[in-house]
Parts: C-alpha cells; structure tokens; sequence
C-alpha cells in the first residue's frame, strides 16, 4: 500500500473532506453495529440466566464405562460387539490416554438407549 492509499483510506467515504473517526455517519454505523452486538450478548445471557433458573440447564452426571464393564451390563454382549458400535458411531465414546492405545470410556445411558430400540 503507497502512502496516497494510506491516506485515502483513513477519510471518509461519504464525507471526503472528514477523517473516518470525525463523520457522524459513520460513527452511528459503528455504533449501530456494536449496539447491535452487545443485544444479542444481553439477549443470550438472558436466556442462559432464564434457564439456569428453571433448572434446565442443570446437568446430571453423566457414567462411562469401560469396554469390560459394557459387556457386563448388558448380557450376551461381548467387547468385540462394544468395540465395533465404538468404531461405527453407534454409541458415544471418548478414549482417554494417549494415540490407539488410550482406554476407551462409553457413555452407559447411550449404550442402554441402543438395546432398547
């Protein structure tokens, strides 16, 4: 950018003469946008506070169990067919450890749902 551009840039699009921080329209743009922003904050932070009052935004613990104890807490599974609903998608999962080797933890309220379809 040449120094013409650099000032250029710096004055006002509707009014030439004004610099871009001395035009009263484009400062009302400015704070229209940033007034518009703030509401939407304030309307999301509402919600959250509406919510949290109603106690819907309270979370229940949630249990995970290992590959061994999904086999058990569902009779006839095996840790092959948990292993394979892991790697379909079928049920939620998240390995904890590091690379392939981590522990594999399933969600057990996820796992119960996909029998009782």
């Amino acid at each position: 950018m040449n120094d013409i551009e650099k000032n250029e840039s710096r004055f006002c699009s509707c009014s030439p003469a004004l610099g871009v921080n001395d035009c009263l329209g484009c400062l009302a743009d400015k704070i229209g946008v940033h007034k518009e922003i703030i509401g939407n904050i304030v309307e999301l932070l509402e919600r959250l506070i509406d919510d949290r009052e109603n106690g819907e935004a309270k979370s229940q613990p949630v249990e995970m169990l290992t590959i061994k104890e999904c086999a058990g807490a569902v009779s006839g599974l095996s840790e092959h067919t948990v292993r394979k609903l892991v790697a379909q998608g079928k049920v939620k999962s998240i390995r904890t450890g590091e690379g392939k080797r981590g522990k594999i933890l399933v969600n057990k309220a996820d796992l119960l749902n996909y029998f009782q379809r």
